[in-house]
C-alpha cells in the first residue's frame, strides 16, 4: 500500500488534507483549513509538485514555531 492524501471536512466546516503512510500514520497535514474542496485539492497538487524538489534542512535547535510534534506550524501554501 502507498501513502495517500485523505481529504475531509473538519468540525468547523473547513476542508483539510492529511498525508498518511501505508500504516495510517499521519506524515503531513495542510496546516490550515480551506473554504472549498477545490482549493484543498489544489494544495494537494501543489505539494505533489514541489515535494520532489524539496531539500532536507536539518536544524540543530528548532525554534518553538518551527516544529511541534512533527508538524509545521503557521505555514501557508501560496
Amino acid at each position: 500500500m502507498t501513502p495517500v492524501f485523505k481529504i475531509f471536512m473538519d468540525s468547523q466546516g473547513a476542508w483539510q488534507w492529511q498525508l498518511r503512510a501505508a500504516d495510517g500514520q499521519v506524515m503531513a497535514t495542510c496546516g490550515q483549513g480551506f473554504t472549498d474542496q477545490q482549493s484543498c485539492l489544489k494544495s494537494v497538487d501543489f505539494v505533489r509538485t514541489v515535494a520532489p524538489l524539496a531539500q532536507a534542512d536539518i536544524l540543530d535547535s528548532p525554534g518553538t514555531n518551527e516544529m511541534d510534534g512533527g508538524e509545521f506550524l503557521g505555514r501557508q501554501l501560496t
